[in-house]
This record gives C-alpha cells, structure tokens and sequence, in this order.
C-alpha cells in the first residue's frame, strides 16, 4: 500500500514539475514564453503578408537611394570637382586650441576645417571630433590630437561623378587638392547636394524658356 501511494505521488510530482518550473522562470523567460506563444498565434495568412510588406519595404528604400544616385550622376555630368568645391574656406594649425576651432565653427558656416602643418595638410578636423574633443578633453586640448589623419582627398579636374561615391554619406567630406599637393578647396555632401539642386533650378527654368 505505501509502496503504492508513494508511486502515484511521485507521478504526481512529475506531473506538477513543469508548472513549478514555469513559476520560478525569470521575467525575462516568461516574456520571451510569451513573445512566441503570441508570434505562434499569429494567422499564417497575415504573417506572409507582413513579411511581403517588410521585403517591398526595402525594395522601395532601394529604388529610392538608386533614384537619388542616378539624379545625382544627371545633374554633375559634365562638370569637374572646381566647380562645385568651396574656394572660401578656413584652416586650423595642429597647434592650435580646441577653443580657437569652436570660435571658427561659430563664426563660419564650414563644419569641416583641415589642419595644416606649415603648407602641409597633416589632417582634418570634423565637427563631431570638435565637440566629442571639447566634451573629453576640454577647450584647452590641442588640435593634434583631435583631428583625423586619413581624409580623403580629390583632384581639382576629378569629373564631379566620380567623386559622388566618396560624398554618399551624410557629412562626408573631401579636401581638394592639386598635382603639388596643395589644398585648393573643400567639397562636403551638404555643398554638393546645394550644387546639384541648383543645376535641377537651371535645367527647369531652361525647359520652360523652350517650351
């Protein structure tokens, strides 16, 4: 008899174990029990369609950014990088103060400064390393050591469509420079993106003279 009784308690232990289990799961498993219970009831039917709405979501992203590119290869045909780079820009020396590049970064509307060295370009300050340099190291860090040492650099006569790829990021920039490897100009993204809408204004209105 006890011999039986305690069989069919056992049973009744093994039976009971896995709620006990579940009641002394950590939130983080009881939510994550939940989160698939839910996606499991999900209709096949309506998850298909979710995931079609995902996919086509990236394809229209996709033309999108080819649409942009291929307006952009458009509209700077035909014109080289003097064109469009800017001419009026200010520079920093490497031992100048992380103050003095705020000063200019206020006082002008240039984000990017390069850093020279005598003649010599040894880098370029940006204005995220700007002020990640005045929040870390304080107004009184030199400039040396906040700049970027690799930059890129293009050629004044480079055809404006080659250096689209360079300039495809929001912020990018690249320092012009000659066969002496003297800095003649500046061309960020923001100046080509003006560049390329005021070519869209020029070829409107030169529509609109024709028809």
């Amino acid at each position: 008899m006890d011999t039986k009784l305690s069989r069919r308690s056992f049973a009744k232990s093994l039976a009971a174990a896995p709620a006990l289990l579940r009641g002394q799961q950590s939130p983080r498993a009881r939510v994550k029990i939940d989160t698939e219970r839910v996606i499991g009831d999900i209709d096949p039917l309506l998850w298909g369609n979710f995931m079609l709405m995902f996919v086509a979501m990236f394809v229209y992203l996709g033309a999108s950014q080819e649409g942009v590119a291929a307006k952009g290869r458009l509209f700077t045909s035909g014109y080289p990088v003097r064109t469009a780079m800017i001419t009026d820009f200010r520079t920093l020396t490497h031992g100048q103060s992380i103050r003095d590049a705020g000063n200019l970064l206020v006082s002008t509307s240039q984000h990017d400064f390069p850093v020279m060295h005598g003649d010599t370009v040894i880098g370029i300050l940006t204005r995220s390393a700007l002020v990640h340099a005045m929040l870390t190291h304080g107004p009184d860090a030199y400039v040396s050591g906040a700049m970027t040492r690799e930059f890129m650099r293009v050629p004044p006569d480079m055809p404006l469509t080659e250096a689209l790829a360079k300039l495809s990021t929001p912020g990018a920039c690249v320092l012009v420079m000659d066969g002496e490897d003297r800095l003649v100009g500046i061309l960020n993204s923001e100046h080509l993106s003006q560049f390329i809408l005021l070519r869209q204004v020029s070829a409107a209105q030169e529509k609109m003279h024709r028809d």
